[in-house]
């Protein structure tokens, strides 16, 4: 374990009227460090600018922080930013500050390695938002307020099975399967829909919580992971679809925004990131961010029609094919699907 030292500057109070006695510090609790950023694996450091002063707790959303020898251990804290509350007792009488810390992870994510498998025909028209496998129908929801559909189709056959328009005054986004619910996210309404995965009628809405938009869901066996555009990924339950909690992107040294269409494939996170040709590789518990996928080269296999945007029409949708191991990447607009294999190796 690291251990860091991290000392901020004090305002003292001093009352100069005669007889008046010292007061209290502004600030009590001095943190320090000499590194510049902190990581699970360090160690903050603290000290009282009172002899007399004791501090009684730490508590960080309602929960309580071990602390020994005025030491705080970070690995009991999640990635991301985290606001603390420290009971004193002083001279003066209990007191309590605040203060806000921020957790990044330990090692800097790498350059994963693509692997181009086999290219497929991808319908111009749709400017997608979500993908996802169930056998070898793709499932596929769209964009844009009057042209958002959902469809299900055979990639391998072109084969069409079912396609659904969406109420034109929302706006469609992700999209993910559980338990024969198809679940769909809508942008800035702060509501999503269920469908019965086969028939495609609509069941029920839901509604978000903490977080403000809709952009992309996935799922594993537990939990539905959905993205926002912010650094947060939110964790839904996977019954009646409430925020349950969420992770923060983050590298060794910064957090990253704008994660759009999610697959989850066993415990890693893929996500398109907004407006760029590249992927984030995020661990699905921590949030760390582990890789990063460079997928720019896809762009000159594409052939741009009418429906193409320059502005708009980017890499987005991400589906994992379970018996073939493979991953199907789209844009919006694009007139490609890419089966394509992920792989942690140098390049």
């Amino acid at each position: 374990m690291k251990w860091i030292v991290l000392t901020y500057s004090i305002s003292a109070l001093m009352l100069t009227a005669c007889g008046a006695k010292k007061a209290t510090p502004d600030r009590m609790v001095r943190f320090a460090t000499h590194a510049p950023i902190l990581h699970q694996d360090d160690s903050l450091r603290f000290d009282l600018s009172e002899e007399s002063a004791q501090l009684m707790g730490i508590e960080s959303n309602k929960e309580s922080i071990d602390f020994q020898d005025q030491q705080i251990a970070l690995n009991q804290f999640a990635l991301g930013k985290h606001e603390l509350d420290l009971r004193l007792n002083t001279a003066d009488g209990p007191k309590m500050e605040k203060k806000t810390i921020a957790i990044y992870a330990s090692t800097p994510p790498v350059k994963w390695k693509a692997e181009l498998v086999a290219i497929y025909a991808h319908d111009t028209a749709h400017y997608t938002q979500g993908l996802e496998f169930v056998g070898d129908t793709l499932f596929e929801s769209t964009g844009q307020k009057g042209r958002s559909i959902i469809t299900a189709y055979n990639p391998f056959t072109t084969e069409i099975y079912k396609r659904v328009n969406i109420d034109p005054s929302y706006f469609g986004e992700g999209i993910t399967v559980v338990d024969n619910r198809l679940i769909q996210l809508t942008w800035q309404a702060k509501k999503g829909f269920v469908y019965d995965l086969h028939s495609l009628e609509k069941l029920g809405e839901f509604a978000y919580g903490s977080s403000t938009e809709g952009w992309g869901l996935a799922h594993d066996e537990s939990r539905i992971y959905k993205s926002d555009g912010s650094e947060y990924i939110y964790t839904l339950d996977p019954i009646s679809l409430e925020e349950t909690g969420y992770l923060t992107v983050s590298s060794n040294t910064a957090f990253y925004k704008n994660a759009n269409e999610l697959e989850v494939a066993g415990e890693l996170l893929y996500a398109n990131v907004y407006q760029k040709n590249s992927i984030m590789v995020i661990n699905k518990h921590s949030g760390a961010l582990e890789g990063v996928i460079d997928l720019s080269f896809l762009t000159e296999q594409l052939t741009k029609d009418n429906n193409f945007d320059p502005l708009n029409s980017v890499l987005n949708g991400i589906a994992y094919h379970p018996e073939r191991k493979t991953f199907f990447v789209t844009g919006k607009n694009w007139n490609r699907l890419f089966e394509m294999r992920f792989s942690s190796d140098a390049p």
